[in-house]
């Protein structure tokens, strides 16, 4: 399967006089129509996932509130309690990381705006 395969005259002159041990041909692995095609359909699939980002997050960016079910629970979000605190931290080489830990999941408990579940 040793073809003899002679480079482009353009790649001739940019390799010049060095040893030339094997040459690859490629092509493209889609069509470009293909190619183009799954750009408008990723295009399409955004603007079409957008509407639902903007439907849940547009009333926070404008500071009103937003009402919806968390496990069959009434729940509320709004601009005051949606604050990014992690909800489980492993760091290492930080001295005092189990105190920050601690810290954090006090927060997360003092900020939960879902009722205790009694067992």
């Amino acid at each position: 399967m040793l073809e003899n395969t002679t480079l482009p005259q353009e790649l001739e002159t940019l390799v010049g006089s060095e040893i030339k041990d094997f040459a690859v041909k490629a092509k493209h692995a889609a069509p470009p129509k293909a190619s183009l095609a799954m750009i408008i359909f990723g295009a399409v699939w955004l603007a079409f996932s957008s509407i639902f980002l903007f439907a849940f997050l547009g009333p926070l960016f404008r500071g009103e509130e937003v009402h919806f079910l968390t496990n069959d629970v009434p729940t509320v979000a709004s601009p005051d309690n949606l604050r990014p605190i992690p909800d489980e931290l492993y760091i290492s080489g930080i001295p005092g990381v189990f105190e920050i830990e601690k810290i954090c999941r006090k927060r997360i408990k003092e900020n939960d705006p879902t009722p205790a579940v009694q067992a």
